[in-house]
């Protein structure tokens, strides 16, 4: 039975890896939605806030692939599970399968975002549920017909009568024999030992089993490379692409940035740069064909195109973006230089209806958020329509062909990434994805500082060393640090180049300490006066407060 239990696993793993593989497949022909990201999505619209927390306190940019792959290993297990039933409770076991096939047509259906024919939109996922129910079937019909399969585990004794001309074995044959002497005798059939290794490898080799296998893990196979060939062709359309100039470059930066090691530099590399977002496979968006759909309370309601854009009168600002889920200390955030579209520009143009206070936009993949129109019409923020990042066209990862920068705002009140509609409006008519989920509706980003170096719980040794980190109050800027020692204050050196919309460096570079664990706070003033506050709260609802506060072990 342990040998029998151990085929139905794998016989269960097959059934479900070809589920998977041919979906994914499908869904890359035909351009419909993969089950696995439709669940996934599922999954991150319906849990809690606390539990999103949790993920990206503890795993930061790689929740996703954390999801995607503990769903992955969720449907391993299932399908293992039912495989296992399927030795003894075919029907059990086909109904398993069914069960979960179900669920990811139910998620495809429902998932945001998707605008597929309802034909489309589940085929993937029925060919999930028909392909992996279907294997798991044929797999453990062909287990049943193979040699041995009927044969039970222990086989018991058969007590053989004394004088009887025939004797019947445990397979019922029957043997004609001489008369045997008047004695009593017992007939103990012969066992073979129970090991895993050795009865798998027996019941892997019957052909028939092996031939229906091959065959379910080759359309696994063939359905994951479709896939993968699909998602690597659709990275090729940026590197084509050149960004005109800008009609109002950014600033010179000079002296922003001390060049310590291990200081967090001025500029975000595009690859190091934090991606947080409710997507579980990135958008491939042509360009060509993208389309910002722009209406609700204007007078003239216009749809834009990528070129529109790139005609347009573009301007080049430095910019620090926020994720409202960054803890006291994290790093939840960079700076960049942004080329886009000033949206102030575009609303003049279109012309707003009064009573609006507020823009609602979507992305490509249904997200939806919501930011107070003043923020977007303010002449001196300069919101934008961004399409260049770092001198480069927007990566995938962060939005393009287009997204949303605003500075001053976290980034779930404004930084909508693959934006495909613009809808002027007013807060009391619409709930955006994550105020509908508890969340503030304006929130402005709140003055914090960091520590960089020396790195945290290190022990920096003894003789002179300096502090550095950073300190950010977008759109406020930032006009004094002070380094909390043991509780006594000491003003820090800031960088100094001064941009009120992205972060600052400082650095206290005289500091001896002394044996012993020190205790090391920063604290912030922002442009207008306004004094960090050492009060400690959480994320949610509107953003995290509290002293970056660090211990070193001196010796």
């Amino acid at each position: 039975m342990l040998r029998r239990r151990a085929e139905g696993a794998v016989t269960g793993l097959l059934a479900a890896f070809a589920g998977v593989g041919a979906a994914e497949g499908v869904a890359t022909v035909i351009g419909g939605p993969s089950p696995v990201v439709a669940v996934g999505t599922w999954a991150i619209d319906t849990s809690p806030a606390w539990l999103r927390e949790w993920a990206i306190r503890n795993f930061g940019v790689d929740d996703k692939q954390v999801l995607v792959t503990g769903m992955l290993v969720t449907i391993a297990l299932l399908g293992a599970l039912a495989g296992v039933i399927g030795v003894t409770r075919r029907w059990d076991a086909l109904a398993l399968s069914t069960g979960v096939g179900l669920v990811g047509v139910l998620a495809v259906a429902t998932v945001r975002g998707v605008h597929d024919p309802a034909l489309v939109r589940i085929t993937p996922a029925l060919v999930a549920l028909v392909v992996s129910t279907g294997a798991l079937a044929r797999l453990l019909a062909e287990m049943e017909r193979a040699p041995g399969a009927g044969e039970p585990a222990d086989a018991e004794p058969v007590p053989v009568a004394v004088g009887s001309a025939t004797r019947v074995t445990p397979r019922q044959e029957t043997v004609e024999e001489p008369p045997a002497p008047e004695r009593p005798a017992v007939i103990v059939p012969t066992r073979r030992p129970l090991t895993l290794a050795s009865d798998l490898a027996a019941g892997l080799d019957r052909r028939g089993f092996l031939r229906v296998a091959g065959v379910v893990g080759a359309v696994g196979v063939a359905g994951g490379a479709a896939w993968k060939f699909g998602e690597q062709g659709s990275y090729a359309t940026t590197d084509l692409l050149t960004l005109p100039r800008p009609a109002s470059p950014a600033p010179v930066v000079k002296n922003a940035d001390f060049g310590i090691p291990g200081l967090t530099p001025y500029f975000t590399p595009n690859d190091a740069f934090y991606r947080i977002d409710t997507a579980i496979i990135v958008p491939r968006i042509d360009h060509e064909t993208w389309q910002l759909k722009i209406h609700g309370m204007v007078d003239h309601p216009v749809t834009l195109t990528y070129v529109d854009l790139m005609k347009a009168k573009l301007i080049e600002r430095d910019v620090t973006l926020m994720c409202v889920s960054n803890e006291v200390g994290g790093d939840l955030n960079g700076n960049a230089r942004w080329l886009g579209v000033r949206i102030a520009d575009v609303l003049a143009s279109v012309g707003i209806r009064p009573g609006a206070d507020a823009v609602k936009t979507t992305s490509h993949d249904g997200w939806t958020c919501g930011t107070p129109l003043s923020a977007l019409t303010d002449p001196g923020r300069d919101a934008m329509f961004a399409i260049g990042m770092n001198g480069q066209p927007l990566p995938y990862d962060h939005g393009f062909p287009v997204r949303m920068v605003v500075p001053g705002l976290y980034g779930f009140v404004s930084a909508t990434k693959w934006i495909t509609e613009f809808e002027v409006t007013r807060f009391d008519e619409f709930e955006a994805y994550w105020t509908s989920r508890g969340w503030s509706a304006q929130a402005p980003v709140k003055t914090q500082s960091r520590i960089d170096v020396p790195q945290p719980y290190r022990d920096p040794g003894l003789g002179t060393t300096q502090l550095a980190g950073v300190a950010w109050a977008q759109h406020r800027g930032i006009s004094k640090v002070e380094v909390l020692i043991d509780d006594r204050a000491h003003v820090a050196e800031l960088a100094p180049w001064d941009n009120k919309d992205t972060w600052r460096q400082w650095r206290l570079p005289t500091w001896t300490p002394t044996p012993g664990n020190r205790i090391v706070a920063v604290r912030a003033t922002d442009g207008l006066g306004q004094v960090q506050t050492e009060k400690h709260s959480r994320p949610d609802p509107d953003g995290a407060t509290g002293y970056d506060t660090v211990t070193y072990p001196v010796s």
